[in-house]
């Protein structure tokens, strides 16, 4: 996996409509709110496929079984041990049993969505399409973030493909697990996106980023710059500048405009 730091980026970027209250918790309260993945509009996105073929290897449905029976155990640690050493035999004699059950782990992604949350960056802030679709048809506003710190050097690098990765239930490595939650299709490699991946505190599992109940604190001076879609209403632009002015006056404050000749921006 590659992040920020590791190509080299210095700024990421976030579209979002303009909500005041959001707005004001990324100034004044110096923190931002993750998504929950149940909301992507991507029916992929975050959402793990199983290879039901690869049961027909022996050795990898002995794994399948074996992870089943630990997750059991893990589950239901009063349940006697035979009880469980038994519903494995069974699941391992009979194929669709197995097959059932791999089936129903592909609701992983509601586990997912409980654990983990996810703020979404790009390194264009000028792509038409972004502001069309994230920023209000072009009246919201677009952040800039600092990569000069642990959080965002750390934003995670999403992987465009053809093909949806398949899942193996069997590795616990961070990089398979993770892999969900940053891999899309190629269809949306026009985004160039990078994530946060954190974990909500009542469910985290390992050390992570940590948000509560979707806020994630950020580090002093993350914040850079907003910038104003062309079409963002000046009363909301008064609004911005007059909160930055009393409370992040450093924070720099950019409107787009449309070029006359072509199909691009330029900043006020």
């Amino acid at each position: 996996m590659e992040f920020a730091s590791t190509v080299g980026i210095s700024r990421l970027f976030h579209y979002c409509p303009y909500v005041k209250e959001r707005f004001s918790d990324l100034v004044q309260k110096n923190r931002i709110y993750l998504s929950d993945t149940r909301n992507f509009n991507d029916p992929w996105d975050c959402r793990p496929c199983f290879d039901m073929s690869q049961l027909n290897d022996p050795a990898y449905a002995d794994k399948v079984v074996d992870y089943f029976y630990r997750a059991a155990r893990k589950q239901y640690p009063s349940t006697p041990e035979e009880y469980h050493k038994l519903r494995a035999l069974e699941v391992r004699a009979d194929p669709e049993k197995l097959r059932a059950a791999l089936i129903q782990a592909s609701d992983m992604g509601d586990e997912i969505s409980k654990r983990y949350r996810v703020f979404c960056l790009t390194t264009h802030p000028k792509n038409i399409l972004m502001w069309s679709h994230y920023a209000r048809n072009h009246s919201g506003i677009c952040i800039e973030f600092s990569c000069s710190n642990l959080v965002f050097s750390g934003a995670f690098k999403v992987q465009y493909g053809q093909n949806y990765p398949t899942f193996d239930l069997t590795d616990a490595s961070d990089e398979r697990v993770l892999l969900p939650l940053v891999s899309k299709s190629s269809a949306w490699a026009y985004e160039d996106e990078y994530r946060l991946l954190a974990q909500e505190r009542l469910h985290a599992v390992s050390k992570s980023l940590i948000t509560d109940r979707n806020y994630l604190a950020l580090p002093i001076g993350a914040v850079q710059s907003v910038i104003l879609g062309c079409l963002c209403p000046l009363e909301i632009e008064q609004e911005i500048r007059d909160v930055l002015n009393k409370q992040s006056p450093d924070i720099v404050v950019r409107r787009l405009t449309r070029l006359p000749n072509k199909y691009d921006f330029d900043f006020a």
